[in-house]
């Protein structure tokens, strides 16, 4: 699980850099507003994985049983 949760990031960044990377240079997004998307999607990301509390899943943790 943690490895997984670690792995989230650096696969996220690995799929989509190309795609923001054509972006980039074609102007059609700021630098800034790509800069500030990577932080948004990892929060996503973590979110799902948590769970947080309001998301309606089953909390499931079988290191601690």
């Amino acid at each position: 699980m943690v490895g997984a949760l670690f792995s989230v990031g650096t696969a996220g960044y690995t799929i989509c850099a190309p795609m923001w990377g054509y972006l980039a240079d074609r102007g059609i997004l700021s630098k800034t507003k790509i800069i500030a998307a990577g932080p948004i999607f990892l929060i996503i990301g973590y979110s799902f994985m948590g769970p947080l509390p309001f998301l309606p899943y089953e909390k499931y943790y079988p290191v601690f049983k």
